[in-house]
């Protein structure tokens, strides 16, 4: 260890650097992480270069959890680690606490070299993770992007911040991971990490089958991702600018193991400040690639006017504006369904990161809406799915969505939902999309307990119970003239109101048709969540919430008078993650 001074100033206070020399002989450098610590700047320097940069939660004394970064592209080279006790990208009020907490002389001696993250023997057994739900193997996730079918594998990229279990948003790299059958998943090396042209935030993907870009190197069509660089990064920690927030475009000629940003980017510049999230497809019938871009007026930022562009090309990098839509939230994607699966009759969502949608038609330059916008789940963002995608390129004819399921309670874990099948169905309302969790859920299967005809009685008794913390119920439950029914899940009640054609859990009300005066309800449930289906799928209410540790149970019961559970089924569901844990580091480069 040696420490250094450098000059300059931070919150009023002189900048001393901390470094320390090491050869990069293992694949990985892993950090001790505390949550709350100050926020710190690391710098991975080789050849007098900085080679990488990123800002951490560094613990100064037992981590809550290990942070790795791959240092494989080095082996066997000499490598100085430079601290900077100052988070250069966050808010000023954190720049002055950590220049007020500063870093022991030694806080580079915990950081640790090997061929294996640390503490992989526990990776994905930790308290709270969920256990059949996609969760980051470290760190904190938000939004998926990027999703596609290619040569066998499902690929899902998603927004990562490895450093910390907070968002940090300045520096936002792209996780990437894969499946053979949308339920099991194996990490891969991260996909683009925040450089000079700043954090990697959310974008789309797509396969570039007649090599429209000129990326593709071999046989195999190359795999194209188009994301949002931000101008600035612990690589970059200059002052923001209006003109920040552009497009770029990576490619990757081995199934995704590896990617390249293309020498010319941006290939979009800022439209306004801010504006983000690019989603490309292919249009057929206007034999052109279709953008949409989230922009906002006079600023994409809450509390403004927002937009989603539509624009087009014929190469991938140079674009031309088309038309917009109004009234967007972020994370736009427009995608086309079958209305009723008639293939000959089909409608245009666009769809938004705070769940709500419009039906309309799109003809390759403008959307026209068919309906007003339609509110999935009424939920709030800080309980509940943002951001959702689509996978494109599936070989079969369906929709699958996935979204992120937010949660900040202390120890949880940020997660994706379960994949649903989306499908697009005429109701008295018009025409309205419908979740179904898709069918591979059955590889999670494990020991199940069933009912037939089961009398719900009155006064609150408990008429079925049983046990787990993973689970799927199903039921159809005649309510009969019961006021109120209820199933509770692990401390958590769901009630229906017969009355009001209502279904309520952990303070949200959704409106059901109750058609035949049956209740039609399935619920997932995981560490720290609940999807619950219901109305065949017409409401879809994904929740983080707070389940009761120490309670594993299921019952139902009714008050007001008798209803009764034509079919209940409890399945218990079986963890995604491996025995023993595969942890990153047998990921393929």
């Amino acid at each position: 260890m040696m420490a250094g001074a450098a000059s300059g100033q931070a919150a009023g206070t002189e900048t001393k650097f901390i470094e320390r020399e090491m050869v990069l002989d293992r694949r990985y450098l892993n950090l001790p992480v505390k949550a709350d610590a100050p926020r710190r700047t690391v710098n991975i320097m080789v050849g007098g270069e900085i080679v990488r940069a990123f800002e951490i939660e560094l613990a100064g004394d037992q981590p809550d959890f290990w942070a790795f970064t791959d240092v494989s592209e080095w082996r066997g080279q000499k490598a100085t680690l430079r601290l900077d006790p100052i988070g250069r990208l966050a808010k000023p009020e954190l720049q002055e606490d950590s220049a007020k907490r500063r870093p022991s002389p030694q806080a580079l001696d915990a950081l640790r070299l090997s061929d294996e993250i640390e503490d992989a023997a526990t990776l994905y057994r930790e308290p709270l993770r969920p256990q059949f739900h996609y969760t980051t193997p470290r760190g904190w996730l938000n939004d998926p992007h990027g999703l596609i079918f290619h040569e066998g594998e499902y690929h899902l990229f998603y927004q990562l911040q490895p450093f910390s279990m907070k968002s940090l948003n300045s520096d936002k790299h792209w996780g990437h991971a894969v499946s053979r059958d949308l339920v099991h998943w194996q990490e891969l090396p991260v996909a683009l990490r925040p450089g000079r042209d700043g954090g990697m935030w959310s974008g789309g993907s797509l396969i570039d089958k007649k090599n429209t870009a000129g990326f593709q190197q071999g046989p195999e069509p190359a795999m194209l991702l188009f994301y949002t660089a931000t101008g600035r990064s612990a690589m970059n920690p200059k002052a923001a600018e209006p003109g920040d927030f552009v497009q770029g475009i990576a490619y990757s000629n081995d199934r995704g193991r590896s990617w390249t940003k293309y020498s010319g980017n941006p290939i979009l510049q800022n439209i306004t400040p801010l504006n983000r999230d690019p989603h490309v497809f292919w249009h057929e019938p206007s034999k052109k690639w279709i953008m949409v871009l989230y922009v906002g007026e006079p600023i994409s930022n809450p509390g403004n006017h927002y937009k989603a562009r539509i624009l087009s090309s014929e190469n991938l990098k140079d674009w031309v504006s088309e038309s917009s839509i109004d009234g967007l939230f972020d994370c736009p994607v427009l995608f086309e369904l079958p209305l009723d699966g008639k293939a000959t009759d089909t409608r245009w969502i666009i769809h938004c990161a705070n769940m709500k949608y419009r039906v309309g038609r799109f003809d390759g330059k403008t959307f026209t809406p068919e309906t007003d916008f339609i509110d999935s789940h009424k939920a709030n963002v800080s309980e509940s799915a943002y951001a959702a995608q689509i996978f494109r390129n599936l070989d079969e004819p369906r929709t699958v969505q996935l979204a992120w399921l937010y949660d900040e309670t202390p120890g949880t874990r940020q997660m994706m939902t379960f994949p649903c099948e989306l499908t697009l169905v005429t109701t008295a309302a018009g025409p309205r999309l419908r979740w179904q969790p898709v069918r591979e859920i059955e590889r999670l299967y494990g020991p199940a307990r069933s009912w037939r005809d089961l009398p719900i009685t009155p006064d609150g008794q408990l008429v079925a119970r049983a046990h787990g913390r993973h689970l799927e119920i199903k039921a159809r439950i005649q309510v009969g003239k019961a006021t109120e029914v209820q199933i509770a899940v692990r401390g958590i009640p769901i009630v229906l109101h017969p009355k009001s054609k209502q279904l309520t859990a952990f303070g949200y009300a959704v409106p059901l048709t109750l058609k035949d005066n049956l209740l039609r309800i399935r619920i997932l449930v995981d560490e720290t969540s609940l999807e619950i289906f219901a109305d065949d799928g017409f409401v879809y209410l994904p929740l983080s919430v707070p389940l009761v540790p120490e309670d594993d149970t299921v019952s139902l019961s009714a008050r007001g008078g008798q209803a009764m559970a034509e079919t209940l089924d409890i399945v218990e569901l079986k963890s995604i993650w491996p025995e023993p844990v595969n942890a990153p580091a047998t990921a393929q480069r």
